[in-house]
């Protein structure tokens, strides 16, 4: 596996630049992203998958992208808000691309049963 550095992250996603988010930031978020994922279960797909959720946490920081159980519609006269029902983790996940590229690499490691 490769060390994941601010550096190297910004090889892979280059419009979160230094001018933007400082290396410390981005340092940060990587911290935070190798709390959550299991290096040996993510094998080969460990450096992309952390950088993309690292990539997801900067710009939900950021932007305060689609909050869990966002609202789906609203209205103005006579003040009428709907909410998402059944909002997810995944749901978040998909309010960036990022958070969609790290579930969808998520996805090709999670192999399901296997037949012996």
């Amino acid at each position: 596996m490769s060390s994941l550095t601010p550096t190297a992250f910004r090889v892979r996603y280059p419009v979160f630049t230094a001018d933007l988010y400082s290396d410390p930031v981005v340092q940060s978020a990587l911290d935070d992203t190798v709390t959550e994922m299991n290096a040996a279960i993510w094998g080969t797909l460990y450096t992309r998958g952390a950088y993309a959720l690292c990539a997801h946490l900067l710009t939900v920081s950021v932007s305060g992208a689609s909050p869990i159980g966002g609202i789906q519609s609203r209205s103005i006269g006579d003040v009428s808000v709907t909410f998402a029902k059944g909002a997810s983790a995944l749901d978040e996940m998909g309010s960036t691309q990022y958070g969609a590229e790290y579930v969808r690499l998520r996805g090709m490691i999670s192999g399901g049963a296997v037949v012996v």
